[in-house]
């Protein structure tokens, strides 16, 4: 570099004429020999001081693009190990969908492996509608030049598989493809959707479950009036006259339909939970006309029921549930016809049945059996039977609350289900109650004796009903009770409240009234009589009352519709129970 400033200056002496000039010459022949030199000098030096920082400035400019093209390899290198660490894919094609260049950190999401994709079109998928849709994306972008997205499905490994693409124009008429796996964020979506289509049907059947219980509740004041009077009517007329006949078939009706409203509230699980010892033979006989009206003509019902059976504990409306809701699940089953099994009998578990059965003790059971010849189901099936919102049932046929309400019931009586059953070979349901050694109660109370309902205590009588409370009253009365009439809880209370209050000995209330129900009522009157003896009333009940699954103590039921004997000794029997003071807490 150095010659190179060298050849400048003697180019410069040159261009002065000053080549091999001595000082003197110059002096002689400017006068300035002095002067001119070092003017040269200097001007010679300048033009060194330039060059030498052009040469700095080229050496800094060559090793910054130095560092720059180094950095940019870094930062290739970088950009392609963050393409490797996404999940995406990543597809380079012209313009007729030909893949030019690949790049994934996984092959898991693709047919074949990347390195076979170069040199294919991308439109041409083993799925030709995923083909498709690729062709007229490509379409859309080359007509519009800018972003297009797409979403499609496609099978992979026997598994379905959820893709969103991405589709960008590049320059040199070239398209970059970004496709990312979407298959968790569609399960998730799908899980969303079904969560907020099972909370429709759990909204849906629970206002269903109110409607049946608000229909229940007054169809059974009107059935109270109606056997009430028809009860009241025979005692008047003497057997075997025409009018003593019509009125035992109105009140033969009036049961009739007694029964369907209990079936009812059955279904809708607003009953008040009352355990009692029963035989399962004569739930399952008292259900069956109304078990094979369910089932069709198509299916054949069969029953073998133990004779020696022994007695359990349980609700009957709940036991009723149970049975109705596997026989509906069985002819579910058997689109085309077959038959159903209900068995009952006793069983023996030990240490090594009981082991598989391992809710249960080894001891004594009752077994209740459901059987049907349908088409069965697998053992994923089987896994998840008894969850809510389970159902093998096509859209707006279940509701997938039927086999969990049964899996619910059965576990509050301290049984256990099991179920068997193979694809094609139909179901077996079978369950477990423990066996108790209390007489059975009969289905139909015996007749009382009319000598034993009769009494002189005082009786607050609260039902907003006024045919039902005037037929209540009137039988109380012809018993020989005192008899204070209130509408409704307000009513009760202000009677309680004034100067003339009664001394009472029993507290008879409707629970659903308005202004005030029997809940409220019996929570303000027992802070001022803890010691008055209560019984509710109704064919229904409210939620407050149903969840504690118990009436508590010193509160006593009696079911609607009832007849005038059933009410004087129901009335009877609870004055005659013995006294147990009760703290005024909330029901």
């Amino acid at each position: 570099m150095a010659s190179h400033h060298n050849l400048l200056g003697r180019q410069l002496r040159q261009y002065l004429g000053c080549l091999g000039t001595s000082a003197e010459e110059l002096k002689a022949a400017f006068g300035c020999a002095g002067t001119c030199s070092a003017k040269m000098s200097d001007l010679l030096n300048a033009v060194n001081e330039a060059y030498g920082q052009s040469d700095n400035d080229r050496t800094m400019l060559e090793r910054s693009l130095q560092l720059s093209s180094q950095e940019v390899y870094a930062a290739m290198l970088e950009m392609r190990g963050l393409l490797q660490a996404f999940p995406d894919l990543y597809f380079r094609v012209d313009a007729s969908g030909k893949i030019l260049d690949v790049k994934t950190g996984s092959d898991a999401d693709l047919h074949v492996p990347s390195s076979q994709l170069l040199g294919k079109r991308i439109q041409d998928d083993p799925s030709k509608r995923v083909g498709e849709e690729f062709a007229e994306a490509i379409a859309r972008i080359r007509r519009t030049q800018s972003l297009v997205s797409i979403e499609y499905a496609m099978k992979l490994r026997g598994e379905q598989k959820y893709f969103e693409a991405r589709l960008l124009p590049l320059p040199e008429n070239q398209i970059l493809v970004i496709v990312r796996n979407i298959t968790q964020r569609k399960q998730a979506e799908e899980a969303l959707r079904m969560s907020e289509e099972q909370l429709r049907q759990a909204q849906k059947m629970e206002a269903v479950g109110r409607l049946a219980g608000g229909v229940a509740h007054d169809f059974n004041n009107l059935l109270t009036v109606i056997s009430g009077h028809c009860e009241l009517l025979i005692e008047q007329v003497k057997t075997g006259n025409l009018s003593r006949e019509s009125v035992e078939e109105v009140q033969n009706a009036a049961q009739r339909a007694s029964q369907l409203t209990r079936q009812l509230l059955a279904f809708s699980r607003k009953q008040v939970l009352q355990p009692k010892a029963l035989q399962l033979n004569g739930v399952v006989v008292g259900i069956e006309k109304m078990t094979r009206r369910l089932i069709g003509e198509d299916i054949e019902l069969r029953t073998i029921l133990n004779e020696s059976l022994g007695q359990i504990m349980a609700d009957p409306g709940q036991i009723e549930q149970v049975i109705l809701n596997l026989v509906v699940n069985a002819r579910d089953a058997m689109p085309r016809g077959g038959r159903i099994l209900i068995e009952t009998d006793n069983v023996t578990l030990d240490q090594k049945t009981g082991y598989k059965h391992h809710e249960l003790n080894p001891g004594q059971y009752v077994m209740l059996a459901i059987t049907d010849t349908g088409v069965g189901m697998t053992d994923s099936v089987k896994e998840h039977l008894f969850e809510p919102f389970f159902t093998t049932k096509e859209h707006g046929k279940g509701t997938g609350l039927g086999l969990a309400t049964c899996f619910g019931i059965v576990r509050q009586s301290g049984g256990d289900i099991r179920v068997y059953s193979e694809p094609d070979r139909g179901t077996a349901f079978k369950i477990y109650f423990p066996r108790i050694d209390q007489r059975a109660a009969t289905e139909s109370a015996p007749s009382p004796n009319t000598s034993l309902s009769h009494g002189s205590e005082t009786v607050l009588l609260v039902e907003d009903e006024i045919s039902v409370r005037r037929l209540a009253a009137s039988v109380l009365r012809k018993y020989g009770y005192i008899v204070h009439e209130a509408g409704d809880g307000v009513e009760a209370l202000q009677l309680l409240s004034s100067d003339h209050s009664p001394k009472l000995d029993l507290i008879i209330s409707d629970m659903i009234m308005p202004r005030m129900g029997g809940k409220e009522l019996l929570e303000r009157v027992r802070m001022k009589l803890p010691e008055v003896k209560v019984l509710l009333v109704s064919g229904y009940t409210d939620d407050a009352l149903a969840d504690h699954g118990a009436l508590g103590p010193g509160i006593s039921f009696l079911e609607k519709p009832f007849s005038p004997k059933q009410l004087a000794q129901r009335v009877r029997e609870v004055l005659e129970e013995p006294s147990a003071l009760v703290e005024a807490t909330p029901l």
